[in-house]
């Protein structure tokens, strides 16, 4: 399936500073579109209805969860080295193993590499929802907290919808499709710290 997107052209694979610069205004307002669309949507509703905690716990669940998914991603990646590397996983220079999964593997199991990546990518995604969850949630507009609580569920739910999905989506080499979902991710999460900032300009985009 990589290799066909590739083929047609979607795919980040050995871009030039043109390309890239091109895709970046139709990506950045796809962004857009997807958590506006999102917020408005009574799908959104639904969703944080199916969460194991009430709406106002909703974002505090995702950043308690955020963590466990890069963890889990971490830990398919040692499985997999583990069962399928040479020499198994190497517990005395495992940062070292990391580095050098293409080499050891020669190619062919890149999918483990690049889970490996997606850990990392997780942490810090996780940085960005808790810097924004703290603008959201310690800033007022008159009385009341600028971002609503449901509004605030909405966004962290999507944030996590598109972050369970991020993994899945690097492992199998979707590189354009990965990096459209980090990009959203990002923009909802700062869409919800500038929507506690700017009310007036933000919040009416949200609905």
């Amino acid at each position: 399936m990589a290799e066909t997107l590739r083929s047609m052209g979607l795919s980040f694979k050995d871009t030039g500073f043109v390309k890239l610069n091109t895709w970046f205004p139709p990506m950045l307002a796809a962004a857009h579109f997807t958590v506006t669309s999102w917020c408005k949507s009574p799908i959104s509703v639904s969703t944080i209805e199916l969460l194991p905690v009430p709406m106002e716990k909703v974002p505090y669940f995702v950043i308690a969860i955020m963590p466990l998914l890069a963890i889990l991603c971490a830990i398919v990646a040692l499985e997999a080295t583990s069962a399928l590397a040479p020499t198994g996983y190497q517990s005395q220079a495992p940062r070292d193993q990391k580095g050098k999964l293409d080499d050891i593997f020669g190619g062919k199991r890149g999918w483990i590499s690049r889970l490996q990546a997606a850990q990392y990518n997780t942490f810090e995604a996780s940085l960005c929802m808790v810097c924004s969850s703290f603008v959201a949630a310690s800033l007022e507009h008159g009385k009341t907290l600028a971002v609503s609580k449901l509004l605030f569920a909405k966004i962290a739910t999507l944030f996590l919808c598109l972050r369970l999905v991020y993994p899945v989506c690097y492992a199998l080499d979707l590189d354009m499709f990965r990096t459209q979902l980090w990009l959203t991710g990002t923009y909802a999460v700062f869409m919800l710290s500038f929507a506690a900032l700017f009310p007036e300009t933000i919040l009416p985009m949200l609905g």
